[in-house]
C-alpha cells in the first residue's frame, strides 16, 4: 500500500511554523560585477562521504544555467570555482520558534538541539593571480545552508543546490531566507517520516 510520506528536516532556524516548507539560508558577495557567460572548471574541495557523480552533475547542470560552461582543463577555463559542500558532525544550536509574526518570548519560544549543519558553497577565483602567482584570491562566493535534525544530506541538497542557483557572483547586502515547499514522495510498503518542528 502506497504512503504518502514527508522526507526531510526536523529542525528549522526561525522557521515558519507550517510543516509545508523549508528556509534555507543563503548569502553572496563579490568584489564587482560578475560576467556568468564564462568557461568554467570546477574544483570540487569537498571532504564528505556523500560525494557522487550524480552530485557532480547536478552542480555542473546548475552552474550552466546560470551561464557558466564547464570545461575539463583549467588551461580552458575563463574562470575556477571551487565548490564545496557536505554536512558537519552533530552540535547543539539554541533555536527560535516564531509563530506569532515576530512576538517571539526567548525564554518560551526557545530550545536547543544537536544539529547537523549541511552547506554547499561556490567560490569564483582570480584566474590571473592563480596563473601567474598559484594564489587562490576571490573575486565572489554563494552559499546556502540549512540545519537538520538528522544526517539527510543527500536529501536536503536539491534544496541547497535550488536556493543558491539564483544567486551565483551576486551581491547581497546580507543573508536572505529563502523558503522553498517540501516535496512529498509515495513509496511502496515503506513508512517513514520526519516532522518538521514548530
Amino acid at each position: 500500500m502506497k504512503k504518502v510520506i514527508l522526507i526531510l528536516l526536523s529542525i528549522i532556524l526561525f522557521a515558519s511554523c507550517s510543516n509545508q516548507n523549508i528556509d534555507l539560508n543563503v548569502y553572496s558577495e563579490s568584489r564587482g560585477k560578475v560576467d556568468t557567460n564564462k568557461k568554467a572548471y570546477l574544483m570540487n574541495t569537498s571532504y564528505t562521504k556523500y560525494s557522487s557523480k550524480e552530485i557532480s552533475m547536478e552542480i555542473v547542470e546548475a552552474l550552466k544555467k546560470a551561464g557558466f560552461d564547464s570545461v575539463a582543463t583549467p588551461e580552458e577555463a575563463e574562470i575556477v570555482i571551487l565548490v564545496s559542500y557536505g554536512v558537519t558532525e552533530p552540535h547543539t544550536v539554541r533555536f527560535v520558534a516564531d509563530c506569532d509574526g515576530g512576538n517571539v518570548d526567548l525564554d518560551e519560544d526557545s530550545f536547543q538541539e544537536s544539529v547537523y549543519y549541511n552547506y554547499i558553497s561556490f567560490t569564483g577565483i582570480d584566474l590571473k593571480e592563480l596563473r601567474t602567482k598559484n594564489i587562490r584570491v576571490p573575486v565572489w562566493k554563494t552559499y546556502a545552508s540549512f540545519y537538520s535534525s538528522v544526517d539527510r544530506f543527500q536529501v536536503i541538497f536539491p534544496y541547497l543546490l535550488s536556493a543558491v542557483s539564483p544567486y551565483f557572483g551576486q551581491n547581497l547586502d546580507k543573508p536572505i531566507e529563502v523558503n522553498q515547499p517540501l516535496e512529498l514522495e509515495e513509496k511502496e510498503g515503506e513508512k517513514k517520516e520526519t516532522k518538521v518542528k514548530k
